[in-house]
């Protein structure tokens, strides 16, 4: 089996996919020119060992992915998290394996369905947990595989999962867990900063007012983090800087009004909102596209998981990765355009959540369990002992800069919704009458039912405002949350429905390179066997 890399200079910097050949062994890997290529490795990514060795299919703790030719095999490496994943197809000639959808839907010739509405359904449903989630998707060809947090390897014959190493298996208290990550983190500053790179990497923090980014972006101050970006509201338009906390911190604040992302976004990318859509259909994250200019060439340390992970009471104690949303994976896209790896540590022990929820219940943790419902005693412990005050953070649970995208009034920019109107306009053409009667319908129910449910969540906000009983606020809670869903949908649910389709396509067409733009005189040089 051989590693034969080209990269590919019009790509996205940190994209990559590789094709095997079941006949000759061959493994043909193309990539953006950011992407290190190394003595039988392919890699955008840090690990806690030496860059040199390139042991990353090895390593428990991964963030980003590559792919390691080693005793005969390929093994395609995933992130340690579920806020990234692997693509492939199976051939019969040999799989197709790539970080990107996009730019694994551009190599086969393939698009995202008009006719299937369960995309949001299908890629959500990683919050079931690694064992739960649905594993393909369909396109207008083949049936795509998602891989997350294992490894896929390929021994010529057959693409099979492999789980990666285990996590540490004593974890008995505060000071043990924070020895780990502190250990962790230090290895993979050497592996980022390695002068065997050719572009080597940065750390790069994430801070609101909650626990999890702050614990993340905390822990990245002791191996050099000097710089967090800090939205100045939350995506419901309160206030959620983490400026306060990167100043106790001692770190440079990068502050971004949320209002005016798309304006800030618009110097880099015409239709700022297209990597989040290929990503996932709710377009999440997407207001971090005006951040890009600070992205480059980062290792992002961000909270995802840290909900599960950091709480006092674990909602499940098992090692399946349960989530309580998707967040975090509106980036898989993004991160390749803008040429940063997203790192979050609190997915470093997801398979030891209940040892993680026992240390935060044990009695050394009681001085940082306060607050009634919102309580992190081992993200507190760890803020507060370098320093941050307690009344700047965790103070209340803020629902974070980027929700969904079509449940915003603006969900598309004016550049991106002129692409995008007259795009599915020109595709529902192929559709067939009956599915666009169906449309029609959705879109008239939609319109109806949204004036109708605001009416009553207005009704049962006054009546939980005057009776001030605990079955009234759950009543209101659910009302709201069922209002949440259907306000978007008085605008017409129809404009919503394909904003993924119209997504993966327009950033499949970055993948679209002719194939005199394969260069091979570096990468070809050091494309090696085993």
């Amino acid at each position: 089996m051989r590693l034969e890399a080209q990269v590919i200079e019009g790509w996205p910097p940190l994209a990559w996919l590789a094709t095997c050949s079941r006949g000759d062994g061959a493994v043909v890997l193309r990539h953006g020119p950011w992407v290190e290529v190394g003595e039988g490795f392919v890699c955008e990514a840090v690990w806690p060992e030496k860059f040199d060795d390139g042991g990353f299919d090895r390593q428990a703790v991964v963030a980003g992915t590559g792919v390691r030719l080693r005793d005969g095999e390929a093994v395609f490496v995933s992130s340690t998290s579920t806020v990234d994943r692997l693509h492939s197809v199976e051939r019969p000639e040999g799989p197709v394996v790539s970080n990107s959808l996009a730019c694994l839907v551009s190599a086969i010739g393939a698009q995202a369905r008009l006719d299937h509405g369960g995309y949001l359904r299908e890629m959500s449903s990683i919050t079931k947990g690694i064992d739960d989630y649905d594993r393909t998707i369909p396109t207008t060809s083949e049936q795509v595989r998602l891989t997350y947090f294992r490894n896929l390897v390929w021994d010529g014959s057959r693409l099979t999962e492999r789980d990666k190493p285990p996590e540490p298996e004593h974890l008995r208290d505060f000071a043990e867990y924070r020895d780990f990550v502190r250990s962790v983190l230090a290895r993979l500053t050497e592996n980022m900063s390695s002068g065997a790179r050719r572009h080597p990497l940065r750390w790069l923090g994430t801070l609101s007012s909650g626990y999890d980014s702050a614990t993340a972006t905390t822990l990245g101050t002791e191996v050099g983090c000097d710089q967090a970006i800090c939205f100045d509201r939350s995506r419901l338009n309160q206030p959620d800087s983490g400026e306060p906390i990167a100043r106790a911190l001692g770190i440079e604040p990068l502050v971004i009004e949320r209002a005016t992302w798309r304006r800030r976004a618009a110097r880099f990318d015409r239709t700022p909102e297209v990597p989040f859509l290929a990503a996932m259909p709710t377009g999440e994250l997407a207001p971090f596209a005006a951040a890009r200019e600070h992205l480059s060439g980062r290792v992002l340390l961000t909270g995802f998981q840290g909900g599960a992970m950091w709480r006092l009471w674990a909602e499940d104690p098992s090692p399946r990765i349960a989530r309580k949303d998707s967040s975090g994976l509106g980036f898989a896209e993004f991160r390749l355009v803008a040429g940063f790896i997203n790192c979050a540590p609190a997915f470093w022990t997801a398979l030891s959540v209940d040892r993680l929820a026992a240390i935060g219940r044990s009695e050394e943790m009681r001085p940082w369990v306060i607050g009634k419902r919102y309580q992190k005693p081992v993200a507190r412990r760890i803020v507060e002992d370098a320093g941050v005050p307690r009344d700047l953070f965790g103070r209340e649970n803020q629902p974070g800069v980027g929700g969904s995208l079509t449940k915003e009034p603006e969900f598309l920019g004016p550049e991106s919704l002129a692409d995008y109107q007259p795009w599915i306009r020109r595709e529902a053409a192929a559709m067939g009458a009956r599915w666009l009667v169906t449309v029609a319908v959705l879109d008239l129910v939609g319109r109806a039912a949204a004036p109708a449910v605001g009416l009553l969540a207005t009704v049962v906000r006054r009546v939980d405002g005057i009776a001030r009983r605990p079955s009234t606020h759950i009543l209101r809670r659910r009302v709201e949350r069922v209002e949440s869903a259907v306000r978007p949908l008085a605008g017409g649910a129809a404009i919503r429905m394909f904003v993924f389709q119209w997504g993966l396509a327009r950033q499949a067409e970055r993948y679209r390179a002719p194939a005199e733009a394969a260069t091979r005189a570096r990468d070809s040089s050091r494309a090696s066997s085993s």
